[in-house]
């Protein structure tokens, strides 16, 4: 809000804030400073699932149904963190993005349930969650999402050049057909005598010294929102809205029930 205040265009990651009133707080700030807004979801900027939106945007699978997506990152990633956020406010609010931009639909309730193992004893944060978001016109949207992989899912050391990523998958239905993503692996793997490498392609890899994939095609769309004077792809409104049933998330598993939106 500060830098905002400032004149400053706004880059922020996800998720935008930890409450609600926060996110109205930034969203108006920009609003009225006149400066771009830009959550960072990256995954809009992945060429797969970006594809997955024009198809169903152009109607090829028919009445969308369903989607589910799966997030599972290593207990290293929960590690690194140090139990400071759970796994559905750090990474799964990546495929909640997903599903509302896939179906635009308000969303009308929230039901979420954790599963405990080495992280929770390690470091007292769940390891995982698997949750269902119901749309008010009866589509529904599953994610499983968590960082129990062991350690050896992205353990290598060589190369160093391969960035290790997780278990990944989108899966959408529609009343006509239905599309689906596997990154696990993405389009290159390898085995030696360590084992099996599932190296990161897409999203951040690095190739002769510059960062490529998906984030640097995510910060090249802000910048040219910024010098063009164009609206970014992903809003305050959108973030807002992730962030929303994200919480509700949260909710439905420390309270064990079925959360109702709005909040």
């Amino acid at each position: 809000m500060a830098a905002a205040q400032a004149g400053c265009h706004i880059f922020l990651e996800k998720p935008m804030a930890t409450t609600l009133e926060d996110a109205d707080s930034i969203i108006k700030t920009c609003t009225s400073a006149g400066v771009k807004l830009m959550i960072g979801y990256i995954l809009r900027f992945e060429v797969s699932y970006a594809m997955i939106k024009s198809a169903i945007t152009e109607g090829s699978v028919g009445r969308f149904l369903s989607a589910y997506a799966r997030r599972m990152a290593t207990i290293n990633e929960a590690r690194r963190l140090g139990g400071r956020v759970s796994p559905v406010s750090y990474i799964g609010v990546h495929d909640i993005d997903q599903f509302l931009w896939y179906h635009p639909v308000p969303v009308k309730s929230v039901y979420a349930k954790a599963l405990y193992g080495r992280v929770w004893e390690e470091l007292g944060t769940y390891d995982s969650a698997w949750m269902m978001i119901e749309f008010e016109d009866g589509a529904l949207g599953v994610h499983e999402v968590g960082w129990c992989l062991p350690e050896e899912w992205a353990g290598w050391q060589r190369p160093a050049s391969w960035g290790g990523f997780a278990d990944v998958r989108m899966n959408v239905i529609g009343s006509e057909g239905n599309l689906n993503l596997d990154f696990t692996p993405m389009d290159l793997f390898g085995v030696d005598r360590d084992g099996w490498k599932l190296p990161d392609t897409r999203h951040w890899p690095s190739m002769h010294g510059k960062l490529v994939g998906a984030a640097r095609l995510e910060l090249e769309h802000f910048f040219d929102c910024v010098l063009e004077d164009k609206q970014p792809l992903v809003s305050g409104d959108d973030g807002r809205r992730s962030l929303e049933v994200m919480l509700a998330a949260e909710r439905s598993i420390a309270e064990g029930r079925i959360v109702t939106l709005p909040l």
